[in-house]
């Protein structure tokens, strides 16, 4: 769920994912997204680094104009998480974090349907890696948390309201 379904889009914000850039250049290099070894070969994770630099770029920009941005990821690293939030709050943004939560059958379920997969084994490791991080997150953001359960069969819709 990115940006674009909880409405923030619609409210002027910049999107900052490298996963865009990462299939393109997936794409253009002949690999498959796919195929978990074509996303973790030598090539793979090279290009998966250049849309990450190009992203940081975009980034950039974007806070250098004072554009309001949502910064999309998975949450599995919390230093870089809170790097940028401590980057974004000194240059005067106002931060907050929207967790979009899911089950792990809905995780492994949803990447098996994605154009670029990571297979069952890296997405659980990923949950898992996640879901260790929510209480550091909350100490992180405090009442600038905003937890949504996106899991198949949830009313994300209803909770995104509240």
């Amino acid at each position: 769920m990115g940006g674009g379904q909880l409405g923030l889009i619609n409210l002027g914000l910049r999107v900052v994912n490298p996963d865009p850039a990462y299939e393109k250049l997936l794409k253009d290099a002949g690999l498959d997204a796919k195929n978990s070894a074509d996303i973790w070969s030598d090539k793979g994770q090279e290009i998966r680094v250049k849309a990450t630099d190009l992203t940081a770029k975009q980034k950039s920009l974007y806070v250098d104009g004072r554009l309001g941005v949502v910064v999309d990821g998975t949450g599995a690293n919390i230093n870089k998480i809170k790097g940028q939030k401590s980057l974004l709050d000194k240059v005067g943004y106002e931060c907050a974090m929207i967790y979009v939560n899911t089950n792990l059958e809905t995780a492994i379920a949803r990447d098996a349907k994605r154009d670029r997969t990571l297979g069952a084994n890296a997405v659980t490791k990923m949950w898992d890696a996640v879901q260790k991080n929510v209480k550091k997150y909350k100490s992180i953001f405090g009442s600038s948390m905003y937890i949504i359960d996106n899991s198949d069969g949830s009313n994300w819709l209803g909770e995104s309201q509240k």
